[in-house]
């Protein structure tokens, strides 16, 4: 909850928000961040933003936590 806390107040693009997201999930694996950011990634995606780099990002830090 924290996070959404954090992120609600700033007048930031979202994609700097999933940056930082990402950025968090590097140090410090965690679920809720993980799906944080990919329910973000998946409404910027349904609004045609360019996600790719993105996604690609995330699915490289989930395979790496898993293995």
């Amino acid at each position: 909850m924290e996070l959404i806390e954090y992120f609600q107040d700033t007048d930031e693009h979202l994609f700097t928000i999933v940056d930082n997201l990402l950025k968090n999930l590097e140090k410090k694996p965690d679920i809720k961040t993980s799906h944080l950011a990919a329910s973000i990634l998946y409404f910027m995606k349904l609004n045609n933003y360019k996600v790719a780099p993105y996604v690609e990002r995330l699915r490289k830090l989930n395979r790496q936590h898993h293995e």
